[in-house]
């Protein structure tokens, strides 16, 4: 299905937005007011203008959508406007943290998509979202909304902790620094985060602080899919969970070395209790596994998942300069979640190098297969190579697709390992096939073939062809090995063919199997 905003068809009827000229990457604003007397949100949607004009004169917003059906009215402009419930939270928070840190004099600026960006216009949200990386590079500052994910009571009787966990954070990082101003994370046994927290556990108030983070890192923006492009291309952000705020440059310092940890500390009960015995914590009386230790443990277990996106999210912040290879970026964000498919992609473009050019189509005949068809296209076009079918085979494999054989299924959560594919050695007997010196035009894509798709054409070098199966590597799905008409061995997948043929392909480093 494709992004679902709140139902607002009242409002379309009396508000028209003004016209945004993607020449110029006009963007709205709204100005957030004081709320009115009964607690309403109320903004005022300002007119369109360049974002060249609005640089570094406003903030923008980044939070996870939620339920469409289940909205909360505010007050747009005047008229009334229906939002997502988290995007009402966000707006409220954002308000409070404008009035406790901003002269009352200073005007709150906000970027927010649900309300700046016209839904009706598909043609405006594809503008939009084609530099949304823009948008967050040059805003002030982004407000980030950690709303909780929601529980069944019924379910969770887990009551919700008295001591907030960003309150939690700024002791733990405050203790971690006086005793290794220089902190890195050197390892799981070696960590002074894990001293300090198994050292601290028997204290009430500490454990209370140590089980709010996990609603900290249980929130769902963690995995939503807008969330790598909002944050990574932020120069400055704010973090609200729980009444609290706290900047990126004071998480930082914790947040990566922290989920590294608890990470560790979901592998096994054996590796804490061997931990304990290396920290020589003899003289600190840590709970039994009865207790806290037991309820910490379970509590990672439950989010692991998320720990490990913290983790790289994290890592891609710090790592990232603008110009990514856009197949890697993608292969990263399989375990991202969106509404619309075709986020999947959309979301990630502003990661990577903007050469590739992408199209950002929300045409409702633009479906995810043509989506994805189009953005293997724009790879090949802009890097001249053929590396694309190592990620094209790997998502194929594991889960059958309808999508042309050299188009990867980027958004497939199984893959199968990039490292089974061996490159072409160099100075060996194919070297001399993948020089540049050697190498005509890599492709060319026909617009349709005799299945209706689009047709990738190649050319190459055809190098042998497969005479028999070999008796060895017989219980292994990929490693099968055969012998070729030449005398070589050579292992591939399973499903070779005596006949098949073995092909040096211009542009690639592979040395590929082909069926006649």
């Amino acid at each position: 299905g494709s992004f679902v905003t709140p139902e607002n068809e009242s409002f379309y009827q009396q508000f028209h937005y003004d016209r945004l000229d993607p020449t110029r990457r006009d963007i709205r604003i709204i100005r957030l007011l004081p709320a009115l007397r009964d607690g309403l949100i109320q903004c005022k949607l300002l007119p369109a203008r360049p974002l060249s004009q609005l640089k570094n004169r406003f903030r923008a917003l980044s939070y996870c959508a939620g339920d469409p059906s289940n909205p909360t009215p505010i007050f747009v402009s005047g008229l009334r406007f229906n939002v997502f419930k988290n995007l009402n939270q966000a707006l409220s928070q954002v308000l409070e943290f404008w009035n406790t840190k901003h002269a009352k004099d200073e005007d709150c600026l906000l970027w927010v998509d649900q309300i700046c960006i016209d839904q009706h216009s598909y043609l405006e949200r594809s503008h939009q979202v084609g530099f949304m990386r823009n948008i967050y590079f040059e805003a002030k500052a982004t407000f980030v909304c950690l709303a909780s994910a929601s529980r069944n009571l019924a379910d969770d009787s887990r009551p919700r902790p008295k001591i907030r966990s960003i309150d939690w954070l700024n002791q733990l990082s405050n203790d971690i620094i006086t005793l290794e101003p220089e902190f890195r994370y050197l390892g799981f046994g070696e960590s002074p985060i894990l001293r300090t927290l198994l050292s601290q556990i028997g204290r009430p108030t500490f454990l209370q602080g140590w089980l709010a983070f996990y609603d900290f890192i249980g929130s769902p923006w963690w995995s939503r899919s807008w969330v790598r492009q909002e944050f990574i291309c932020s120069a400055r952000v704010h973090f609200m969970h729980q009444d609290r705020w706290i900047d990126w440059d004071s998480l930082s310092k914790i947040l990566h070395n922290l989920c590294c940890v608890l990470k560790d500390l979901t592998v096994s009960r054996y590796r804490v209790e061997q931990a304990l015995a290396d920290l020589k914590l003899e003289d600190i009386n840590v709970p039994s596994w009865q207790g806290p230790c037991a309820e910490v443990f379970l509590r990672n277990r439950e989010n692991a998942d998320a720990l490990a996106a913290i983790i790289l999210l994290t890592e891609q912040k710090d790592s990232w300069r603008g110009d990514e290879d856009l197949k890697e970026v993608l292969a990263l964000s399989r375990y991202c979640r969106s509404s619309d498919p075709r986020d999947r992609i959309y979301a990630f473009l502003g990661l990577a190098h903007p050469g590739y050019h992408v199209p950002v189509d929300y045409n409702e005949v633009n479906n995810l297969n043509l989506t994805l068809t189009d953005t293997a296209k724009c790879i090949l076009s802009f890097e001249n190579n053929l590396d694309i079918f190592r990620y094209a085979i790997a998502t194929h494999e594991m889960s059958p697709s309808p999508l042309a054989s050299w188009a990867p299924d980027w958004p497939a959560t199984e893959y199968l390992p990039l490292d089974q594919f061996s490159q072409i050695p160099d100075g060996g007997l194919l070297a001399r096939y993948i020089d540049p010196p050697y190498q005509p035009p890599v492709s060319r894509i026909s617009s349709s073939s005799q299945d209706g798709g689009p047709q990738l054409q190649v050319t190459g070098v055809r190098f042998d062809s497969i005479k028999e199966h070999l008796p060895v590597f017989t219980n292994a799905r990929f490693y099968s090995a055969f012998e070729t008409s030449q005398g070589y061995t050579v292992r591939c997948r399973s499903g070779v063919q005596a006949g098949d043929e073995l092909w040096v392909l211009y542009g690639g480093k592979w040395l590929f199997v082909l069926r006649p």
